[in-house]
């Protein structure tokens, strides 16, 4: 059994001169949470589905879903020889959900943050069936206020990230990326730089925003498969993604330049989807080593 803490790759995509670089090399950041379905070993199987996502990071934060019909379809050796998740978009997703609706009262983050900290989100997977509201990864808070809520929410709607703060709804456009394998990668240097975010699609130009509002509402939980609010009082949890899925890592703060290359650069070696690299990425030919 190989294992994505190991960095599982394919032989013709491992390194002939050195060991090969994997997220536990990274410095500039502390991950938060990272889940990965390449090795089942990593997962809670059961006939077939995906009842829990372990978290390699070892700040276990749980990433589970225990109604059957919500649980995506275990993949082995779907991508590359990697294992993935495939998610039916209409009601499969993982979180800390005590309940069907999603409205749990308590977050599954080990360590929480808010929307005023620095912090980094990294994704990959295959969008099967693109829609206009489609949400891959979510993060969001327990406010005092139902109606009022404070999320992150990453989706293919034109390569859309959209931060609601406290009722305050904000856009940025990365790159618009078609159906199939893609990486996003969506930072926040945090109030120092009010609102600076910067999104990447698929290694390419970074897509700059800034906006002056500067709210510090809690981050206590992550999704992965829809958009989920917690203790919103209209449509907890919704738009849900039709998707094959890899990976998701979350970070404390924005990976510096380099390693976030390698970050990009490993994942797409890993599923062998190196064609939605750019020609000048330093790993477009050959995967990064420690």
């Amino acid at each position: 059994m190989f294992s994505a803490r190991l960095g599982f790759m394919r032989p013709d995509s491992v390194p002939t001169g050195g060991v090969l670089w994997t997220p536990n090399d990274i410095t500039s950041a502390t991950v938060l949470a990272w889940f990965d379905a390449t090795d089942q070993g990593d997962l809670v199987i059961e006939s077939g589905l995906v009842a829990q996502l372990n978290d390699l990071s070892g700040k276990n934060t749980l990433m589970r879903n225990v109604y059957g019909s919500q649980q995506a379809i275990h993949l082995p050796d779907n991508q590359n020889g990697c294992d993935c998740l495939q998610f039916d978009g209409v009601d499969d997703r993982y979180s800390q959900s005590s309940n069907a609706n999603g409205l749990s009262t308590v977050g599954n983050l080990s360590q929480s943050f808010s929307l005023g900290d620095p912090y980094a989100v990294f994704s990959v997977q295959n969008i099967t069936a693109k829609a206009s509201n489609q949400h891959y990864v979510s993060l969001s808070g327990n406010v005092a206020d139902p109606w009022i809520s404070s999320y992150l929410e990453m989706s293919y709607k034109y390569g859309k990230v959209r931060r609601d703060q406290g009722g305050t709804q904000t856009h940025t456009q990365p790159q618009t990326s078609p159906q199939g394998w893609h990486m996003h990668y969506h930072s926040y240097l945090g109030n120092s730089l009010p609102d600076s975010w910067t999104d990447i699609v698929d290694g390419g130009t970074p897509n700059l925003q800034t906006n002056t509002r500067n709210t510090n509402h809690p981050i206590d939980n992550i999704a992965i498969g829809c958009l989920l609010r917690r203790n919103r009082g209209a449509g907890p949890i919704q738009s849900f993604t039709e998707m094959i899925w890899n990976k998701t890592l979350l970070f404390d703060r924005p990976l510096d330049l380099s390693e976030q290359q390698k970050l990009e650069g490993w994942s797409a070696h890993q599923l062998g989807i190196t064609d939605v690299l750019p020609t000048d990425h330093p790993y477009k030919t050959s995967a990064p080593e420690k």
